[in-house]
């Protein structure tokens, strides 16, 4: 194996429905393979539906492989043990699109920020200690901890959502649209914390987006998706500048960048 944090081996995903004239097939995942090493900001591009939350799903273990491999930190998921299954879930968190509706709005910012520190052992106090910690990193103060989420705009929530996401101190966070529910002002700034937070916390980001223009400014890498396959990958200036497949040259071509 490589010395990738995350590798995906000929992964592909399929549903199953029974219908007239028996069990029919829908293949959302085609034999996706791709490394994201440590410390680097892998973009996954592609349309709605081109199955790129599909395969967040995977690699957080929410949904199960149709065939393939997926490893992270040298281990295999499918044959790893139960405790390392909690391992690897407590290193590798995610940021959502939607920083509101991805919460409970009954809760206390506190309770938002705690829970997984509490469902990883965590007692009250230290909790306490490290939702404080992270409300700073995130550029919050810790008197924020007691309001509820309807008091946050939605820049401010996602903020609170990152400081979630990093809570257990995590090697990979997928960031799943992070910035499209923003404004574009906003949008900069949240991008310009998580650049920060990688440096200072060796993160890895692998970055789902339909968002050209956002993967131009903070990624490394580029996997363009289509129809639940990779049809091209290459480094940020190789992608932008001498695309080789048709459906990567139409989404330049149909501005869904800025030069």
């Amino acid at each position: 194996m490589s010395q990738a944090l995350l590798s995906l081996h000929e992964v592909e995903k399929s549903y199953f429905s029974s219908g007239f004239g028996g069990k029919r097939e829908k293949k959302v995942l085609r034999g996706v393979s791709f490394d994201v090493n440590k410390g680097e900001t892998v973009a996954l591009v592609g349309e709605s539906g081109s199955g790129k939350s599909t395969t967040a799903r995977l690699i957080l273990g929410l949904d199960k492989l149709t065939l393939g491999e997926i490893w992270f930190q040298q281990k295999q998921r499918s044959a790893s043990s139960p405790a390392e299954q909690l391992q690897m879930r407590k290193q590798m968190q995610i940021v959502f699109q939607d920083p509101i509706g991805s919460v409970n709005p009954r809760m206390t910012i506190f309770k938002i920020i705690a829970e997984p520190l509490l469902t990883h052992g965590y007692t009250r106090e230290q909790a306490m200690d490290r939702v404080k910690e992270l409300l700073g990193l995130v550029g919050m103060n810790e008197q924020d901890m007691h309001k509820y989420p309807h008091q946050f705009s939605g820049g401010q929530m996602q903020r609170i959502g990152i400081a979630r996401a990093i809570a257990l101190k995590p090697e990979l966070l997928i960031l799943d649209e992070p910035t499209s529910a923003l404004d574009v002002s906003i949008q900069a700034r949240v991008l310009k914390l998580l650049k920060a937070l990688q440096k200072e916390l060796d993160l890895t980001y692998l970055f789902i987006t339909h968002d050209l223009n956002v993967v131009q400014s903070f990624a490394d890498r580029v996997l363009v998706m289509k129809q639940g396959e990779i049809v091209e990958r290459g480094s940020v200036q190789a992608i932008f500048e001498e695309p080789q497949h048709l459906y990567t040259q139409n989404l330049l071509e149909a501005n869904f960048f800025v030069k």
